[in-house]
């Protein structure tokens, strides 16, 4: 059968060859519908950030936060090409600023249930104290077909405090 709304016709003894008491109630009528099968895709998902050191971070201190995330595949396709972005912003700022990757922001292939960690390294050299956001996208130009596209990024907040100057 075609995807579509369909009736299914159920008749007891079509040729009327049993005597019956009442010959009108040997047919049932019922509604099926049936839908276009869902493609085998599969659905790319980053899950929690992770900083570290975590928030609040005293510049001085460190010299870099690393970032963490982990990426799953949580449907039955196949995703080759997987491709993650790291990237930071002053809190309410419009513009994303890139973050190196250290690990793991491209895989060739990931199979249905799988998932691996990748990670980042933001230099603080030069980042001024203030509150920051963090975030991991999975997937950045859309080449892998998904059953959702718009669960492919996850944000964290973050503080950088100042360097605490000594006091002679």
């Amino acid at each position: 059968l075609e995807p579509g709304k369909h009736t299914l016709r159920v008749v007891v003894d079509p040729k009327n060859l049993v005597s019956e008491r009442d010959e009108t109630n040997n047919e049932t009528r019922s509604g099926l519908t049936l839908l276009v099968a869902i493609p085998q895709q599969p659905e790319l998902r980053p899950k929690g950030l992770v900083l570290n050191p975590s928030s609040p971070v005293r510049l001085g201190l460190n010299q870099t936060l690393n970032v963490l995330v982990e990426v799953l595949n949580t449907c039955p396709g196949v995703a080759e090409n997987v491709e993650l972005e790291f990237s930071y912003r002053s809190t309410g700022s419009l513009r994303w600023i890139p973050i190196p990757c250290a690990t793991n922001c491209s895989v060739d292939s990931l199979e249905s249930g799988a998932r691996y960690i990748a990670n980042a390294e933001l230099n603080l050299l030069g980042v001024v104290a203030g509150n920051y956001e963090v975030r991991a996208i999975v997937d950045p130009a859309n080449n892998i077909p998904e059953l959702d596209e718009f669960n492919n990024e996850v944000q964290s907040a973050f503080k950088l405090l100042a360097n605490r100057q000594p006091d002679l």
